[in-house]
């Protein structure tokens, strides 16, 4: 029985004991200090075991908002929750989790634990039950790309010409986006320091894209292309020791031209191929004899027909001309040419040649020509092939396997490296306007070689139309476009 209900008992047995004793209860009733019965006011709380009186029905318990950054109190009757210092500790943290702090707005924020290694080729991740971090490569060949410096680079550009010179890769022309779209500058990169120097633009050729650019040993030459009158036949040489540029003369130059090629070997550029002014296809060149800057025809007798977006390689003695077309149809055949004689020495076999294409690329190994992608009027290619000059007359082909290779594409870029070819970037919709950023390696062996990805990651971005150096240590990727703009960086890699 409640305090209060055992008071009221007492009392009314109180009253009826008085008024069964005498006559004069009545008197004795009217006496009584009803003060001293107890009421509800004077009755501990039910609830309360009959300890001090309550704060008006409330207790900490009841005043929990379950928020570990609130202290919270039943104060003068009502429930009251304010906000712990931003920063203070809310909690054990469980594994992942670093820490668990309050915020400004009163939260449990956790801050996780740190997995990025550093590395773009691996995946990061926790195990939520026993807080043990590791690392998982992506696999294939995935390249770490570096961003290269962009103070003093070139303006972004896609379409312009890069060069290996032994120290410094030296980007020159192309195009842009907007109303004056042609470049008639340039920039050196020395990947030793991380800097690029800007080229002086005095006597340099005038702006272009579809150039050519070849690295004799002391100097780049830049030759021919479409500039703002058209097509040209002009161009110069680039001293990087002295930073000046001298013209080229015209005299026996080549028909301007745009797509063609150039290589540098043997003392002299080779020009040869590409459109011309009147977008016919090209059977023609010319010989730059370096040391006396002079110009000399090539001969058209056992040359490859006419062609334009095709390969040209240097061997080390030869170019060998592979592929292409002249606007009716591709090709699968080519010609090997000796600058030193003038003379174009041998039909590259046709036996198991790769496939008819354009806009190609080829490496040179050092013994092998690798020929990968490209495009033959249909779906864009994701096959090759293997040509190596010295076998016979004729040279041999070998085939190059398709399986795991990078999807089909145009407009990507190749390097040898050594021991492998670097394919990456590039376009693969219908009509080139997307860009791509991931590739293969592929490495010579039985069977065709073998393939290995290179998954696409943040360090270089997607793209067509760029260029690329291999410096004898790591690839350098620079310009290009991706699906809107021209692009003004690049990244490194070593493989």
């Amino acid at each position: 029985m409640s305090p209060r209900r055992a008071s009221l008992a007492l009392a009314s047995a109180l009253l009826a004991a008085l008024a069964a004793s005498s006559v004069t209860s009545c008197v004795l009733i009217a006496e009584i200090d009803y003060d001293l019965i107890p009421d509800d006011t004077d009755a501990p709380d039910a609830g309360s075991g009959g300890g001090a009186p309550d704060s008006g029905g409330c207790t900490p318990a009841d005043c929990d908002d379950q928020n570990p950054c609130t202290a919270d109190a039943c104060t003068n009757g009502a429930c009251v929750s304010t906000p712990l210092a931003a920063g203070a500790s809310c909690g054990t943290p469980p594994p992942c989790v670093e820490s668990l702090t309050c915020d400004a707005a009163g939260a449990c924020v956790p801050t996780p634990v740190a997995t990025d290694d550093g590395d773009p080729c691996t995946t990061d991740s926790c195990d939520p039950q026993t807080g043990q971090v590791s690392h998982t490569a992506l696999g294939g060949s995935c390249l770490s790309w570096i961003p290269l410096p962009t103070e003093n680079a070139p303006s972004p550009r896609f379409n312009h010409t890069a060069i290996w010179t032994g120290t410094h890769m030296i980007i020159w022309g192309g195009e842009r986006n907007g109303p004056d779209p042609l470049l008639g500058d340039g920039a050196l990169y020395d990947p030793a320091s991380k800097t690029w120097t800007p080229m002086s633009t005095v006597d340099a050729p005038s702006p272009r894209f579809g150039h050519t650019a070849v690295w004799t040993g002391q100097s780049m030459i830049v030759w021919g292309g479409y500039s703002t009158n058209g097509t040209v036949n002009s161009g110069a040489q680039y001293r990087p020791d002295t930073n000046t540029w001298t013209a080229l003369p015209t005299m026996n130059a080549p028909a301007a031209r745009i797509r063609h090629t150039a290589v540098a070997g043997s003392g002299y550029m080779v020009v040869w191929g590409g459109t011309s002014e009147t977008h016919q296809a090209l059977q023609s060149g010319a010989r730059y004899h370096i040391a006396t800057k002079s110009w000399s025809a090539t001969p058209t007798m056992g040359a490859p027909i006419p062609r334009t977006q095709h390969s040209a390689t240097w061997t080390g003695d030869h170019m060998v001309v592979w592929g292409g077309m002249d606007f009716f149809d591709w090709f699968a055949d080519g010609a090997t040419y000796s600058p030193s004689a003038n003379q174009w020495t041998a039909k590259t076999s046709n036996t198991n040649a790769a496939s008819p294409r354009e806009s190609h690329t080829a490496v040179w190994s050092g013994s092998e020509i690798f020929v990968w992608g490209g495009w033959n009027g249909g779906p864009y290619l994701d096959t090759g092939g293997i040509f190596a000059p010295a076998g016979g007359a004729q040279g041999t082909w070998s085939s190059m396997t398709t399986t795991g290779a990078p999807s089909a594409r145009r407009a990507h870029v190749a390097v040898w490296t050594g021991s492998s070819m670097v394919v990456w970037g590039g376009c693969n919709d219908q009509n080139c306007t997307g860009a791509l950023g991931d590739g293969g390696r592929f490495t010579p062996g039985m069977n065709g070689g073998t393939w290995e990805p290179i998954p696409e990651v943040p360090g270089l971005s997607s793209r067509r139309d760029a260029t690329a150096v291999w410096t004898g240590a790591r690839i350098l990727v620079w310009g290009g476009r991706d699906a809107s703009n021209a692009l003004g960086d690049g990244a490194e890699a070593q493989p």
